[in-house]
C-alpha cells in the first residue's frame, strides 16, 4: 500500500514539475493563459449555439418529414401531442438529440397509438419555437427541449 502511495506521490511531483516548466515557458513568451482559456470557453459556447440553433428561414414553411414519435399526451387512447425524433428510442434512456433535431407536434383529432418502432410522416407548417416538454417514462420523467413546433399536423404511415 505504501509503495502505491509513493508511486502516486512521485508521479504527481513529476506532473507538477512538467506543468510548472510549461507555465514558465508560456509566461516567458508573454502568453496570457487565463485570457486564452476564457476565449476557448466563449468559442465553445458559440459553437454549441450554432450547432443547436434552429433555422429561422423554415418558419411557417409547409414541410413533410419522417421520424419516430414519442407520445407526450394521450386522450381517449389517442395521441394528441408528441415529439418527432430522428431515430428509434431517441430521448429514452439516452441523451436526447440537440433541440434542432426535435419537433414538438400537436394534432387536433389525435392519432391511434403506434409503436415507437414505427416511422411516420408528419406534414404541416413548422415554426422555430423552442419548447420544453415533460416526457413520461416507465421509470420516471425527463424534460426534453425541442427547437421546432408543428401544430395541427397531419400524420401518415411512413412510405419511401
Amino acid at each position: 500500500m505504501q509503495q502505491k502511495e509513493e508511486q502516486t506521490s512521485s508521479l504527481n511531483k513529476l506532473e507538477q514539475a512538467k506543468k510548472d516548466s510549461l507555465q514558465q515557458l508560456l509566461v516567458a513568451d508573454k502568453v496570457e493563459i487565463d485570457s486564452l482559456l476564457m476565449m476557448r470557453s466563449k468559442i465553445t459556447d458559440l459553437r454549441r449555439q450554432q450547432m443547436e440553433g434552429v433555422n429561422a428561414s423554415l418558419n411557417h414553411t409547409k414541410i413533410k418529414i419522417a421520424g419516430f414519435l414519442l407520445p407526450l399526451n394521450i386522450i381517449d387512447e389517442k395521441i394528441t401531442e408528441f415529439l418527432l425524433v430522428p431515430w428509434v428510442g431517441a430521448c429514452i434512456h439516452t441523451p436526447p438529440p440537440p433541440k434542432n433535431q426535435l419537433i414538438y407536434v400537436k394534432v387536433k383529432e389525435g392519432i391511434e397509438s403506434v409503436s415507437r418502432f414505427t416511422a411516420v410522416n408528419v406534414e404541416g407548417k413548422i415554426s422555430g419555437n423552442s419548447k420544453t416538454s415533460t416526457l413520461f417514462l416507465v421509470d420516471g420523467s425527463a424534460e426534453i427541449s425541442s427547437g421546432y413546433s408543428m401544430l395541427d399536423a397531419e400524420i401518415s404511415k411512413y412510405e419511401r
